[in-house]
């Protein structure tokens, strides 16, 4: 078995056949650690979405807020801060989207909820 091929192929079936989430296997521990990086990453453009907010620049704030959900799509401080911005460029209704969005993720979040009565308030 030339250059070890034959181990590599049954290391990929072994992992093929592994669940999805299963954390004894490789692919398991490689799914947990993607989804980690990705929350990681995600958060760390929410941060930024909350300076470019603070600093005025909505139109950063929401590329911002959209980059992170792209890597984590449930993920709430994304939702609510995207939301809070979609309010400041008078996008109500896609910012009640995000709000009800983030409140299923979490129902007594207080942020989500404050901003979805400013939003409706403001239809």
């Amino acid at each position: 078995h030339a250059l070890g091929l034959q181990r590599l192929h049954s290391t990929l079936l072994l992992d093929a056949r592994a669940k999805d989430g299963d954390q004894g296997s490789s692919w398991g521990r490689g799914l947990r650690l993607s989804r980690l990086q990705s929350r990681s990453w995600a958060d760390r453009r929410v941060r930024e979405g909350v300076a470019k907010a603070k600093a005025g620049d909505q139109k950063a704030a929401l590329e911002r807020y959209g980059a992170a959900l792209e890597l984590c799509p449930g993920h709430k401080e994304g939702l609510v801060g995207r939301g809070a911005a979609l309010v400041n460029v008078g996008r109500l209704r896609e910012a009640l989207l995000d709000f009800d969005s983030a409140l299923r993720v979490d129902p007594e979040d207080v942020n989500a909820r404050k901003y979805r009565e400013i939003a409706r308030r403001r239809l």
